[in-house]
């Protein structure tokens, strides 16, 4: 008898009915979010490494990989043999990393720059100089000698503080950088360190010390290098003991700042503070268990000097700030009437300051304000000021009355004389001058000072703070 044949969708049906119920049902629950997970596994050859390009938590995705593969042992074998060749190709990739690695490190012991150093050219290995090694001094100049902080040496030099940072911190200007974990000189094309490798270690103290330590050394000491000892710089022990004398003539931190200044010094009054309460100049300080120990800073002044002048004790800066405070307060009375910028320009004082006095003379009822003149409580305010709350506005001003006071102007000629304000601007001024009644419209469209107003103006443009302006 003749077998049986089957087509192959009678072949097909027949595998099926043979598939287990619980197998079946995996066929018809297939997740298709396996098949991206599959690829970057076949693609990294770890579940690690397929679970960070997924962004994916690995246990999971662990899990589910196994569950498939369990399942379907066929797919199972065809991403093992695709795992296995990106893994061949991954192996042949590192070993040409690794030999191209090699020549970069025989290249770097033969002598050649293998980094890019700013200030420099980089040739294939050899340094060559550019425009900016110069701005490169100076910042490595600025900072060792002169003791200018990041931010003016950003400003000065025109690199960004992150770039400031990495030229303090780039040990190629001392003629050796870091590479694969070790240090190479360089040695071709001529290359000449911008430091020696001393200088380059002040840098590094200086950068990494305390800010204690480093303030003091800013102003007093230079780093010894060799010696391992910060050394007095030229002048420091004068300033010191110029300091600790008059300290003990009970003299105020601002007095022996001032005679600091007389004797050619620029010291503040906070380095003065800090020298006072600073053992380390008499080059001792004290340990743990306070016992007087060598500082590590030449002595500037003998010990006992300076405790004799620490202990002295003087007037405290609350009565000295109160007592300066009262003598610019009874300025303050004394220019009155006037603007608040006025008083700024006059006294020669900061703008926070100022408002602070006047806002405690207005506090105490000893002075008023109305429409920006400040004027004493027991005097009245004046009609008509020439100077306005705005000193951009007070410089415009006495402008155009400087032009007027010469001679009568037409409104065309004041304006082309006064080419630097605007003509909205101009029109508002001049309107204004016009209803305080200062000046005058003669015949048709030409302007000039009133009589009365001729001396008043006189003496307000002839001030010091409006010639200024």
């Amino acid at each position: 008898m003749a077998a049986k044949t089957y087509t192959q969708a009678e072949q097909r049906k027949a595998c099926v009915g043979k598939l287990h119920a619980k197998e079946y049902h995996k066929v018809r629950a297939f997740d298709e979010s396996i098949v991206d997970k599959l690829i970057a596994f076949s693609e990294t050859g770890t579940k690690l490494g397929a679970a960070e390009k997924l962004r994916v938590d690995r246990g999971n995705l662990s899990k589910e990989i196994d569950r498939f593969l369990a399942d379907w042992p066929v797919l199972s074998d065809v991403v093992d043999k695709v795992r296995s060749r990106e893994l061949v190709k991954r192996s042949s990739l590192s070993e040409i990393g690794q030999k191209i690695r090699e020549g970069k490190i025989e290249r770097a012991e033969k002598g050649f720059l293998m980094i890019q150093l700013l200030g420099y050219d980089n040739d294939d290995g050899v340094p060559h100089e550019n425009e900016k090694l110069k701005r490169v001094k100076g910042v490595l100049d600025g900072f060792r000698k002169e003791y200018k902080g990041k931010a003016e040496l950003a400003g000065d030099s025109g690199f960004s503080r992150s770039a400031i940072f990495h030229i303090l911190k780039n040990p190629g200007y001392k003629g050796e950088y870091p590479y694969y974990g070790k240090m190479y000189k360089i040695t071709q094309g001529g290359f000449k360190p911008l430091l020696t490798p001393d200088e380059w270690d002040e840098i590094q103290l200086m950068l990494h010390t305390p800010r204690g330590r480093y303030r003091l050394s800013r102003i007093l000491y230079n780093w010894g290098g060799k010696s391992a000892k910060w050394m007095a710089k030229p002048g420091a022990k004068k300033i010191t003991k110029a300091i600790v004398r008059l300290r003990k003539k009970k003299k105020s931190l601002q007095v022996i700042r001032e005679a600091l200044m007389k004797m050619g010094f620029k010291v503040g009054t906070e380095t003065i503070r800090k020298i006072l309460g600073d053992i380390r100049v008499t080059g001792k300080m004290f340990d743990k268990d306070g016992n007087l120990v060598d500082s590590g800073f030449e002595e500037l002044v003998p010990p006992k000097d300076w405790e004799a002048a620490r202990r002295v004790k003087v007037s405290d800066a609350t009565k000295i700030k109160r007592d300066r405070g009262t003598k610019y307060r009874k300025r303050i009375i004394r220019v009155v009437p006037a603007c608040r910028w006025e008083i700024i320009e006059i006294m020669g004082l900061s703008r926070g300051f100022v408002e602070f006095l006047v806002k405690d003379l207005e506090k105490s009822g000893a002075l008023e304000e109305r429409a920006g003149v400040l004027q004493l409580s027991s005097k009245s305010f004046p009609k008509t000021t020439l100077s306005t709350p705005s000193k951009a506005r007070s410089q415009r001003r006495a402008k155009m009355l400087s032009l007027l006071l010469e001679s009568e102007k037409s409104r065309e000629e004041l304006r082309s004389r006064a080419n630097t304000i605007n003509n909205n601007t101009f029109a508002s001024e001049l309107f204004q001058l016009q209803k305080t009644g200062v000046i005058e419209r003669v015949g048709y469209n030409r302007y000039k000072i009133k009589d009365g107003w001729v001396k008043r103006v006189k003496k307000w443009l002839s001030q010091d703070h409006i010639a200024k302006l």
